[in-house]
């Protein structure tokens, strides 16, 4: 039988003495294949006994135009009694399905013969959204250190994990304020060093009443005087948010600040101001490293668009996620310490589309192919321009050097100016 190339990956993995970190990114669309697949891991996770990392993606397409329809039929690994994975120091279980237990062991389902059945002693590092797993296997997680609790976890629980882990957590990751709790927090207030708290913005009007307040910062100052990290959403209506900048400059041991400002998804011909742009990315830079000369990075975000999900998109499913930026705004310690406070700003979307840029650019050069037979090619001469007006349109549309060069001047034109509105944005098509 036929392997497919992820097939062949893992049975060249199987019994590696050399194997230390594993991530398995797979998404399916047919069942055989998926349990194909899962039949190859579990025998990779089973051979590899210096294992220490590992991450589990698989799942059914999160989007796309067709919705898939939930699997009939068991397509988890599929352990048995007596199997044993190595003792992992890292676990990012981000989409898995649990199903069946294994024959003749406990009463419950697949997430209770994993609790019970595997060593989680040396576990320094947890990534997943699945509470059940998480809040069962929390008493047993003696080492760890660092937890991400993913969006997908919907009940109010995190706080009772955060109880329950038997162990001082040094960086905690979660959506929301309000779902972790400053309660939670409370546990770990001792050693905690890096907090994130970030979400995906939505179309309803949920993400501004998650945003931090300023009473919790103050709290948070208070109770965690070890945070060296932070990651806040913040709101903002017609003016920079002044006093939370003030709380969060507060924070004495801060070195790293991440903010996210609200794109906002409600009107997309009037995005919210003031815009994040290069000027006023240093302006608040520089406002919060003016009160604060510990602070080393700050990182500016405008915009953290949900997937588009399912369904045929519109043009305007796209202006999200090419109208959303971020800055990087680091202090040179020759302004800290003449306490000129300048800032460097340097944006990473646009320094990427740049180098995809000149990629294609340099490879362009290299082939040298006329621009008629590209379009040619691209369009399986469907499409024959005979004007220079709709050669350069085909040419920007369709060939890869155009897209690149159109996405550089979009990123560019959003870094410089902000977003553009809708009705004046050409798209993702053209």
């Amino acid at each position: 039988m036929e392997h497919s190339p992820g097939e062949e990956q893992l049975l060249r993995l199987c019994n590696s003495v050399n194997l230390a970190t594993l991530n398995v990114e797979f998404t399916w669309t047919w069942e055989p294949e998926c349990r194909r697949i899962m039949t190859h891991l579990k025998r990779v996770l089973l051979s590899c006994p210096n294992l220490k990392s590992l991450t589990l993606d698989v799942s059914q397409p999160r989007s796309g135009c067709v919705l898939y329809s939930e699997a009939q039929e068991y397509v988890g690994c599929g352990f048995e009694p007596g199997d044993k994975l190595p003792p992992l120091e890292e676990l990012n279980l981000i989409k898995y399905e649990f199903g069946r237990a294994p024959q003749g062991t406990l009463p419950g389902g697949e997430i209770d013969f994993w609790v019970q059945a595997f060593d989680w002693s040396k576990l320094k590092t947890l990534k997943t959204g699945y509470e059940e797993f998480a809040l069962k296997v929390a008493s047993q997680l003696t080492a760890l250190e660092e937890v991400h609790l993913l969006g997908s976890w919907w009940n109010s629980t995190m706080p009772d994990f955060l109880s329950q882990v038997a162990s001082s957590l040094r960086t905690i990751s979660a959506p929301t304020l309000r779902q972790v709790s400053l309660e939670g927090l409370l546990h770990h207030s001792g050693t905690l060093e890096t907090l994130h708290l970030h979400r995906d913005e939505d179309y309803g009007h949920t993400w501004m009443a998650d945003c931090v307040d300023i009473d919790s910062l103050r709290r948070l100052r208070f109770d965690c005087p070890c945070l060296r990290e932070l990651t806040v959403d913040i709101a903002r209506s017609g003016s920079w948010p002044l006093l939370t900048l003030d709380a969060l400059a507060a924070f004495p041991k801060l070195r790293v600040l991440y903010i996210w400002f609200e794109l906002g998804l409600q009107d997309f011909d009037h995005p919210l101001s003031p815009m994040l742009t290069f000027e006023t990315a240093r302006y608040v830079s520089g406002y919060l490293q003016s009160r604060n000369s510990s602070l080393d990075l700050v990182h500016l975000h405008s915009g953290s668009p949900p997937s588009i999900g399912f369904g045929y998109p519109s043009v305007e499913a796209f202006w999200p996620g090419n109208n959303s930026t971020s800055f990087v705004c680091e202090m040179s310690e020759t302004c800290q310490n003449s306490q000129e406070h300048a800032p460097t700003v340097t944006c990473p979307i646009l320094e990427q589309r740049e180098r995809d840029f000149r990629r294609w650019e340099q490879r362009e050069k290299n082939t040298r192919r006329p621009i008629s037979t590209q379009i040619k090619d691209r369009l399986q001469k469907t499409l024959k321009p005979n004007t220079y007006r709709r050669r350069k349109a085909a040419e920007a549309a369709f060939t890869g050097i155009g897209t690149a060069r159109r996405r550089r001047n979009e990123a560019a034109q959003v870094a410089h100016h902000g977003p553009t509105p809708v009705s004046r944005w050409k798209g993702h098509y053209y």
